[in-house]
């Protein structure tokens, strides 16, 4: 979820910064193209020039228009991640300056082993199916169960009683316990059985029988009645190995999903340096030929032709931005930390 909003967010601010570039571009050459054709009109201009001149401003306009159907795609994106309906114009930052990461490969991949929650999910799977395997082979070893109880009790009889009247002292508390104990020793498949218990219990009136106190011994041998044991200790072993190949490859899968990330940063850090190059460099062009257009050393078609190429550059380098804010949101949420960078 965090990375799909984020790599939205991001689309959505792209968008945004080129379509407003591509109107404040648009309304510079309007005018200008609107002066050219009264020149046209006028004979002024040859055709060749005019039709370079329709050409260029064809070519911005269209942009232009596309721009906006690129925009309004991007917002839609953006409040679908939101879980939004249409909310008319979403007010959010978008001169984002660019981050950089002051950790290298082997940094980020410790914090991803530390922190993503779908490996620290497999290492506890591992961990239960140990238990569990723990558990079936303790299921073959001899089990000793012991129990018991202690209480006093006494019993009167009385023809009239009265709950608010009543005599305690004619009472005479006599104790009563049992103590026993079981062990159980699987073998084969098969199951031997020894329990022992002793018990005293005092006189009862409920049931007319004297004080008792009695002790005894038991044997018990089930022929192959826990075969299930074997087939249990296999699925625990079997669980605990697919566990622990599932565990291996989630480390695989997140150190992928890390190195790609981390390249993926480093490849948008140097297109993001190489566009903005070029768009400098489109940019003092462009002031160049508006100078000589001014003075008569250029055609306007040319000065539309540059103005193209810095349309170009100017998205070359929005898209580069956004490149590299979302392969931040990848290596945040390869690392399963979001908004670590």
């Amino acid at each position: 979820l965090y990375f799909g909003v984020a790599q939205a967010y991001y689309s959505f601010a792209k968008a945004k910064k080129f379509l407003e570039y591509t109107k404040s571009l648009y309304g510079e050459v309007e005018p200008l193209y609107e002066m050219a054709k009264k020149k046209y009109e006028k004979a002024i201009v040859p055709d060749i020039e005019h039709l370079n001149v329709e050409s260029n401003v064809n070519q911005i306009y269209y942009r232009s228009m596309s721009t906006e159907s690129d925009f309004e795609l991007a917002k839609l994106a953006l409040e679908q991640k939101l879980n939004m309906e249409d909310s008319g114009n979403i007010d959010i930052a978008i001169d984002i300056p660019p981050k950089k990461i002051d950790r290298d490969m082997a940094a980020c991949l410790s914090l991803a082993m530390e922190n993503r929650p779908d490996l620290k999910m497999s290492a506890l799977t591992v961990k239960s199916t140990e238990y569990g395997k723990k558990i079936g082979q303790a299921k073959k070893m001899p089990r000793v169960d012991l129990a018991g109880h202690y209480k006093k009790s006494s019993e009167v009889y009385k023809k009239d009683f009265d709950w608010d009247t009543r005599d305690e002292s004619s009472l005479d508390p006599k104790r009563k316990w049992y103590a026993g104990l079981e062990v159980v020793w699987p073998f084969l498949g098969s199951t031997g059985t020894y329990s022992l218990y002793k018990r005293e219990d005092p006189a009862t009136l409920s049931t007319y029988y004297g004080a008792s106190e009695s002790k005894g011994t038991a044997w018990k041998l089930g022929i192959l009645d826990n075969l299930k044991q074997f087939s249990e200790a296999q699925q625990a072993e079997i669980s605990y190995l697919r566990a622990q190949e599932e565990l291996n490859e989630m480390r695989k899968k997140v150190v992928m999903e890390v190195k790609e990330a981390f390249y993926a940063y480093e490849k948008a850090q140097i297109q993001l340096e190489a566009a903005k190059k070029q768009k400098e460099f489109q940019e003092k062009e462009v002031k160049i030929l508006k100078l000589k257009h001014s003075i008569g050393e250029a055609e306007l078609s040319e000065l539309f032709e540059g103005l193209a190429r810095l349309m170009g550059g100017n998205e070359a380098y929005f898209t580069a931005e956004k490149d590299l804010h979302t392969s931040i949101a990848a290596l945040n949420t390869a690392i399963g930390l979001p908004d670590y960078f």
